[in-house]
């Protein structure tokens, strides 16, 4: 059973191999067997995320950043078979540092207190700066937008009431494509309040953007698409202008 071993031990072993020019490697493990492998393979860390569940499902690593999982107690749940399998090498817990129903303090004293040897944030906002990146990913790897499209369009197949958000002239096509009943244009996260967003579209962004929306909606789908906004924070300032610019119904 692999027990945390100290960070100066670590750090010791690693900078005596860097200085010997040897590079460090790490392996992201989802099962048992594959942090045997990669120990019995020389990895010099190995990392227990919770998108190696997925991964060791048959799923995407992108699974890891939905709520199709508590982020933080898969990599717990896992731990035990993991942790076991390994003798001598750290291994690494990923951490969702972001989970608001934990206290990160007492989540990582029971990290170590588990046997793990360090952490990395993971699932990380970091990278959902790189919008086109994170969406060319969870596109190819089979979790983007177009599941959402198919889903309505099942749900109209069936005669469901669909309201599907869209955030993009592309995405409005593909939605109204599917013959949705209202498309709700989102222009961002409710601002204002105790917990809301500090930064939005400005008013003429937004009315401009729910014009483009509104148009290439009705292109596709004239006579079966309604319009729906999603002001920010309630705000009828917003509804207001863009009526008296351009009514979409």
């Amino acid at each position: 059973m692999n027990k945390r071993i100290p960070k100066d031990v670590i750090l010791k072993r690693y900078r005596d191999q860097i200085a010997q020019g040897i590079p460090l490697t790490g392996s992201g493990a989802g099962i048992g067997l594959s942090a045997k492998c990669a120990e019995a393979g020389g990895a010099d860390m190995i990392i227990i995320y919770n998108s190696g569940y997925f991964r060791m499902s048959g799923r995407g690593s992108s699974c890891g950043r939905f709520s199709f999982s508590d982020a933080n107690g898969l990599v717990l749940e896992m731990a035990d078979e993991i942790l076991s399998a390994v003798d001598h090498t750290p291994v690494i817990a990923g951490v969702f540092a972001s989970d608001p129903y934990r206290d990160m303090e007492t989540h990582l004293h029971a990290l170590a207190d588990k046997g793990f040897s360090g952490v990395q944030n993971f699932p990380t906002s970091g990278n959902l700066f790189q919008a086109q990146l994170m969406w060319t990913n969870l596109e190819e790897t089979g979790l983007g937008y177009e599941k959402e499209v198919e889903m309505i369009r099942i749900a109209n197949r069936i005669g469901l009431l669909t309201t599907p958000y869209c955030f993009t002239v592309e995405q409005a096509k593909r939605m109204a494509d599917t013959g949705t009943d209202i498309l709700v244009a989102h222009m961002g996260l409710t601002t204002k309040g105790m917990i809301g967003a500090a930064v939005a579209n400005s008013l003429d962004q937004s009315v401009e953007k729910i014009t483009r929306i509104a148009e290439a909606a009705k292109a596709v789908n004239a006579g079966g698409c309604a319009i729906y906004l999603r002001p920010r924070a309630a705000d009828r300032r917003l509804l207001r202008r863009f009526l008296r610019r351009k009514n979409p119904q």
